[in-house]
Formats: C-alpha cells, sequence, structure tokens
C-alpha cells in the first residue's frame, strides 16, 4: 500500500499568513498575561535598581508599584476608555503590550545609574536616570497612536500624554521620602517632561507627515492608512477596510505586465515567469482597462 504523499510545505501568500498568525498568537497573548508581565518587569527593575542605590525593601515596593506600575495601568485605561475608546486596534491589551515595550528602556537606564551612582558615591543618582529613561520612552509612546489609531489627530496625540503625567506626579511625590539628599526639583522635572513631551510629540508628527508625503508621492495612496487597514485585517480579521484600499489602487492605477512562458517538446506550457509593475496614478486623461 503506498504511504500517502507528504503534506506540501507552503510558501508565498499561504505561509506568509501563517507565519503572521502565529506572531499574533506569540506576540499578544491575553490581557492578564500582559499585565502580569508588565507588573513584573516594572517591580523587578525598580525593585533591583532602588535597592543597588540603598534604599530599603519597604521604600523600593512602594516606589515601584506607585511610579512604575500603577501609572501605566492607570495611563492605559484612560487611553483606552476615553482618548481612544472605539479604536479598532489599540484597545487596552495591546496599549499594555506597549507599556511593556516601553517600561524596559526606562528600566535599564535606572539600573545602570543606580549603578554608577553606588560606585561613585551618588546615592540619589538614580532619580536622574529614573527621568532620563523616562524621556526616551516618550517617542515609543507617542508614535504607538499616531502610527497605529485611525482616530483624530488630537486624540492620537493627546494618547502620549496620560502614562507620562501620572509616572511624573507620583515620582515627584514619592521621591521626597526617600533617603536623604538632594533630588530634582518640580520645576527641574517639569522642564524635563515637558521637552521630552514637546520634542516627542513634534517629531513622531513630522516622521509620519514625511512618511505621507513621500509615500504618496510614490503610490498615491495614504500609506499609513494602508499600514491601518493592513492591522485592521490581521489582528480583527475584518478585511474590508483593506480590500476597499487595494480594490482603490487598482482600479484607479495601472499595471504593465511582462509573461515569460517557457514550453515543452509537445508545445505544453512548462512553466512561466510574470512580472508586474504597478503604478498607482496613470497620466490624466489616459484610460487603462483592467486586468485579471
Amino acid at each position: 500500500m503506498p504511504s500517502p504523499m507528504p503534506s506540501a510545505r507552503k510558501t508565498g501568500v499561504g505561509g506568509t499568513v501563517d507565519a503572521f498568525n502565529f506572531i499574533r498568537r506569540v506576540a499578544f497573548p491575553s490581557t492578564p498575561v500582559v499585565v502580569s508581565i508588565f507588573a513584573a518587569i516594572a517591580i523587578a527593575s525598580a525593585g533591583v535598581s532602588l535597592l543597588v542605590a540603598g534604599e530599603n525593601l519597604v521604600q523600593t515596593l512602594v516606589f515601584a508599584s506607585a511610579v512604575f506600575l500603577l501609572p501605566g495601568l492607570a495611563g492605559e485605561l484612560v487611553n483606552s476608555a476615553l482618548l481612544l475608546r472605539k479604536d479598532r486596534i489599540l484597545d487596552f491589551r495591546r496599549l499594555m503590550g506597549v507599556e511593556v515595550i516601553s517600561i524596559l528602556p526606562m528600566g535599564a537606564i535606572l539600573l545602570l545609574f543606580s549603578i554608577i551612582g553606588t560606585l561613585l558615591g551618588l546615592t540619589r543618582l538614580w532619580e536622574d536616570g529614573f527621568l532620563i529613561g523616562l524621556a526616551v520612552s516618550l517617542p515609543l509612546r507617542f508614535l504607538t497612536p499616531m502610527a497605529m489609531s485611525s482616530m483624530s489627530s488630537w486624540r492620537k496625540l493627546s494618547a502620549g500624554l496620560p502614562t507620562a503625567l501620572l509616572t511624573t506626579i507620583m515620582f515627584l511625590i514619592l521621591s521626597q521620602f526617600l533617603s536623604s539628599g538632594s533630588s530634582p526639583t518640580v520645576i527641574q522635572v517639569g522642564v524635563l517632561v515637558a521637552s521630552g513631551l514637546v520634542l516627542s510629540a513634534a517629531g513622531v508628527s513630522l516622521i509620519i507627515r514625511r512618511v505621507e508625503i513621500e509615500g504618496g508621492a510614490e503610490i498615491h495612496h495614504s500609506p499609513m492608512g494602508l499600514f491601518r487597514s493592513f492591522l485592521d485585517h490581521w489582528l480583527r480579521k475584518t478585511p474590508t477596510a483593506l480590500e476597499e484600499r487595494l480594490l482603490s489602487l487598482s482600479t484607479e492605477g495601472s499595471i504593465e505586465t511582462k509573461i515569460l512562458s517557457f514550453s515543452g517538446r509537445d508545445s505544453r506550457p512548462i512553466a512561466s515567469f510574470v512580472v508586474s509593475n504597478f503604478h498607482p496614478v496613470q497620466p490624466p486623461g489616459r484610460t487603462t482597462p483592467r486586468s485579471i
């Protein structure tokens, strides 16, 4: 009895879709898992850093919970419930995934400054490291809603504020109750955070605008709109928006196709190569028949 034929390995579009679905399952776990990962990273990174800097255990746990953990949760709750409510892509779970990524540089820089401060005898240097880490995380907090959300511009810009502002407020409150020593003043912290927010918001907005201008000139369609439609199709399995955009491109553009065919001895086709150049816009007055 002949053995069953092994299943062919998926390639091309089918294999790509399977790969994206695998990434979706691995990279986007459930909400409790994402929150647990965020809490573990927040408490571990802040706890180790402050213990290295010489703070006691109680102060360390309070600071880690009140400055790292709670502002992240509260800020993304505000975003998901108010600023980005009903957004097709950025729900609370995915926003917390962004928090996981944002907190990694904060924790790394905080630990680095804590170690340097301990070696140099500067016991409060970790505070500077915390503020620098917060400033470093700001561009990502703005880039995610600006690139992925389909909400209005003011909502997307505002979505980068809640977590950063809550973190700053809690830091200013609790830093006064930690070990004695000179701490950054309210004015110093306010200037640093405000500068970081303005520069991050302006920089990300300019990047998105440049992508739209240069990409739009190339394909004569909104590249960010295509990106958001793809995310909507991939993450929510709703292909309507993506299909409409692709249909618009296919009907408004012209497609040049070249086919190279190979035939056998009996004139039966063996293989063929298809090369297509896609030009989304054609000269005014020119009509191109739709090709299938």
